[in-house]
């Protein structure tokens, strides 16, 4: 954290999940590192990110008091990403662990955790409409919540192709996800299966929202 320049306007790190032996903990562990460690950083690199990794980051306290908006989210990390996309501020990303979260410890909590995040994507896509910021907004949704469903297309043509074809494919997905490691593999399976269903979830919440609530 020493080697941070004065001169960036915000800076982060990495976020991991605390250690935990539950099945759960196995899932959100794999989900964290597709987060942090493949997705955020590939968007940041090609500069269309506006995410940060969880509550732990470094601002530029005069710069956010004076551009950050008026109102009440529950994206706040989101929204300083906005802030400083859309004001051009100086970052940096070190490839440290700066914090642990601990991980929802049931299906329920998860799904909740998921369902407020779909509230604050409704209200980061409301507040940004006509600032040329959307773009960058639905870029996020789309790399974290719909990118399974291209690789779902992907495995469908290799199925079609030839099933022992599908079959190496997701193995090679399921060896990526759990990092190589070879006490994730079997759930990086379950993973597969399991966490777009989660992210319909969210969708379908984004939905009610836009439907719902887009007059008031």
């Amino acid at each position: 954290i020493s080697k941070i320049d004065k001169k960036v306007d915000l800076a982060w790190g990495l976020i991991d999940a605390l250690p935990g032996h539950n099945f759960l903990y196995k899932l959100v562990k794999i989900d964290k590192f597709i987060s942090h460690i493949i997705i955020r950083p590939l968007l940041w690199k090609f500069n269309i990110c506006i995410s940060l990794p969880g509550q732990i980051f470094f601002i530029n306290k005069s710069k956010f008091l004076r551009d950050l908006p008026i109102y009440d989210t529950l994206f706040d990390d989101l929204t300083i990403g906005i802030v400083a996309k859309k004001n051009k501020y100086l970052s940096n990303y070190f490839k440290l662990y700066l914090g642990y979260e601990k991980p929802s410890t049931s299906f329920y909590l998860l799904l909740k955790q998921r369902l407020r995040w779909s509230k604050g994507f409704y209200q980061a896509i409301i507040n940004n409409l006509h600032n040329g910021m959307l773009i960058y907004i639905l870029i996020h949704g789309f790399m974290y919540h719909f990118l399974w469903a291209p690789l779902l297309i992907l495995f469908i043509i290799f199925f079609k192709i030839s099933s022992i074809v599908a079959l190496f494919s997701l193995i090679l997905l399921c060896l990526f996800l759990s990092n190589m490691k070879s006490y994730l593999f079997i759930y990086s399976i379950s993973y597969c299966f399991i966490f777009p269903i989660i992210h319909l979830v969210w969708f379908f919440s984004l939905l009610k929202y836009i439907i719902f609530k887009k007059n008031k």
